[in-house]
Parts: C-alpha cells; structure tokens; sequence
C-alpha cells in the first residue's frame, strides 16, 4: 500500500491485516494465492472491505482486471488493432469489450471440460457461436485474439499457447456458466470428484448466496 498511497499506508495496512486475520477470511488468506487477490481487492476499494469468503474474492477481482483494469489498459489498443479492418473491426472491438466477461466465462467452462484444447482456439470457438464475423478468418486476427486474452490479465503467454493465471481461475468462471446451465441436482455429484470439487464448491456458494439451493440439496450434502 506504501507504494500506491504513501498518505495512507499505514492506515491501509492496519485495516487490511485486521479484516484478513478476522472470520472468517483468515483461513482463507494463509492461502498465499487469495492473500494476494484479498489485497488487490482491498487496494482497489479500501472503503469496501473484503468481501466475506473465496467466492466473493474472486469475484471481486475478476471485477477489478475486467471493468477497471481494463478500462485503463486495453480497450484503446483492442481498437486500434482492429481498425484495420473497417467498420466491421470497429463494431467487433466494442463488442468484445462489452462481452469479455461472457466470453471468459464460456470459454472457462469448455475449457475445464476439455483442456485438451488450447484455450485460445476454445476462444475462437465461442466467438465463432456468439458473434460469427468475417474477420475471423483473416491471418492477423489470431495475434489480435492472443493480445485481446492477455490483457484480461486472467491468461497468460505459455510459449505459443496460453494459460489461465491460476487454475482456480478457470473453476470460478466455469462454475458460474455451470450453475446458470444446469440445475444443481445436475452437477452436486462434481463435489465427490477431486478434479472437480473446487469448481462444484463455487457452483455451491454460489447458489447458496443466490438463496436457490433446495434444502433437500443442502440435507444431502450434510449426511455425505
């Protein structure tokens, strides 16, 4: 925090150890992986506090790199790299910009499913389905495509490919497009698969939060 707000790092620091060492956030930031998200999520909203488990985390830094990161880095570069292509480049970047949270999340969900295939040509894959465009097949969309990813901040280069930051990453996200598919009954068997706990526990907290878990559901679970 010194760096970024000398003024008010003491205070800032103070604030966050004691939100992060109370409950029920301290078992979850002796994770040096969600220590770090908690304090990019701190940071960005002192004001705000930490939210009060793993689900709120990250949805909160999803919202951090997607809406204000985002904002700051990438969009005038995402148009002028498509200015090259016209109206039809210019009307794909503002898409894109508009729906980069969709895209992520569908492309987590497939991905997870089948992560024998590169996250990159998954990509392309569902913006074929939702916005089919012309562009697509051009030789210089691929790098434009690549660049666009990264700078989610959520995928990084990995030699010619690339991967998600963190493979918890791709759970979150693919739990939220499970959960708005499928009825839970459908998927609480994920919960007993070690592969797919961690993406079933999200899809858990998250119809929890929501208030549409059925209680036989939750009954189910506790006997288990």
């Amino acid at each position: 925090f010194r760096i970024r707000d000398p003024d008010h790092a003491a205070e800032r620091t103070a604030s966050f150890l004691e939100q992060a060492s109370s409950a029920p956030m301290a078992g979850v930031v002796s994770i040096p992986l969600l220590a770090t998200i908690a304090a990019i999520v701190f940071e960005s909203h002192p004001e705000r506090g930490l939210p009060a488990d793993v689900r709120g985390l990250y949805s909160e830094f999803i919202r951090f790199l997607l809406v204000e990161r985002r904002r700051q880095v990438s969009e005038e570069g995402l148009r002028s790299r498509l200015e090259s292509f016209g109206t039809a480049g210019r009307e794909l970047s503002s898409w894109l910009t508009d729906n980069i949270e969709l895209i992520l999340t569908k492309t987590a969900s497939r991905w997870f499913f089948d992560s024998q295939i590169p996250v990159i040509d998954v990509a392309q894959q569902i913006l074929s389905v939702l916005h089919p465009s012309s562009i697509f097949t051009k030789p210089s969309w691929r790098p434009s495509l690549y660049l666009f990813l990264t700078e989610t901040g959520l995928l990084v280069a990995s030699r010619e490919h690339l991967d998600w930051i963190h493979l918890s990453i791709a759970e979150y996200l693919a739990a939220r497009e499970l959960v708005i598919r499928s009825h839970p009954n459908r998927w609480l068997w994920l919960l007993y698969n070690s592969t797919t706990a961690n993406l079933a526990r999200f899809g858990l907290a998250d119809q929890i939060t929501a208030g549409h878990m059925p209680k036989r559901s939750l009954r189910r679970l506790a006997l288990n």
